[in-house]
Formats: C-alpha cells, structure tokens, sequence
C-alpha cells in the first residue's frame, strides 16, 4: 500500500509498511551500533554542537527565558566539556570568585571572559553570539528595573523639556 508523501522536498520511499517497518529496525540497529563506536572527544564535540544549536534556535525564537542564561550555557559547557568550574576557570584564566560570580548569575560577563571562552571552545561558540545572550538579559534588566531607574532619574540635572505633540 503506497502513501503519497506531504513533504514535497522528499521522495516517498516507496515501500510496504512491512518493509519499512525492517528498514527501520535495520537503520536502527546501525544507528546503535555507530553511537557504541564513538569515542569521548567525539560525544563532547556533539553535545557542543548539540547546544549550540539549542542556543541559536532560542535566540531565534526572540522569547526571553531564563533557562537560556549566559549562566545557564555556561553550566551546561562545564558539564559538557567534563570539567569542573575550578579547572575551566583556571583554564581561562579567571579568579574562581568572578567565575562564580558569572556562572551564578550574579554577574555579567565582560566581553574578555566572552573572548576566552570563543578560544577555549576552539571557535565553536563565538563571542559574538554568546554576547547575544547576554545582551538579551540585560534588555530585560534595563527594561524592568525600575527602583535603578529612578535611582539614577533623581541625580540627573536639568533634564531637557520637550513639548511633544
């Protein structure tokens, strides 16, 4: 019993359900098979490829959430990297403190610890866009405090007057 394909782009396979119902089993067996031979480096470079990716889709989507923190990225780049805090902020050369300030949430990067961690992971996760990440929290920082707003609103001196219309 053939089916016509929704997908326009892809040919229908033209098989029997009994017989993609083996070619299925078959590709899945290999598939196993394969993720049983690959070695360390290879499982890290795919899970780093794997949050990148996750990574771009969120700031495509343009929603804020706060699973997708620069702290929350970097959390998940130790754990994929099988590293501790200690030594990846030993490898980039940051006191342990201010890692954990950042890692915390507690503090934003600067685009030097941005840069550090574009060459740690050998280019995969460019500071540019790792800089969109942060960016994106601080918009919603700049545009929800208000106590720092007023703050700063009663220091500022002879502020314009505008008439609008």
């Amino acid at each position: 019993m053939k089916k016509e394909s929704k997908e326009y782009s892809i040919a229908h396979h033209g098989l029997t359900d009994a017989e993609k119902a083996k070619a299925d089993a078959e590709l899945r067996t290999l598939r196993l098979n394969s993720l049983k031979n690959i070695n360390e480096n290879q499982k890290v470079y795919a899970d780093l490829i794997s949050l990148k990716y996750s990574m771009l889709d969120y700031l495509e989507i343009g929603i804020f959430s706060k699973n997708y923190l620069f702290s929350e990225f970097l959390k998940k780049y130790v754990s994929v990297t099988n590293t501790t805090r200690r030594k990846l902020a030993e490898n980039l050369s940051i006191h342990e403190t201010k890692f954990s300030k950042i890692i915390n949430n507690k503090e934003n990067p600067g685009l030097g610890f941005l840069y550090r961690i574009e060459e740690h992971s050998n280019g995969l996760f460019p500071a540019s866009l790792l800089w969109q990440l942060v960016a994106k929290k601080m918009l919603i920082e700049i545009d929800t405090n208000t106590v720092e707003k007023k703050k700063q609103s009663k220091v500022v001196k002879n502020k314009l007057k505008l008439i609008t219309a």
